[in-house]
């Protein structure tokens, strides 16, 4: 049982993670574009 909710607390820090990733690359995006 333990197992299973470390697990799943994992899984959601690495989605969060990537919601982060996604955010900053579309920041950097949009920096790129207004650099040009």
């Amino acid at each position: 049982m333990e197992d299973s909710h470390i697990s799943s607390r994992y899984i959601m820090m690495e989605y969060t993670q990537k919601k982060e990733v996604k955010r900053l690359i579309k920041v950097v995006e949009e920096v790129m574009k207004s650099v040009k």
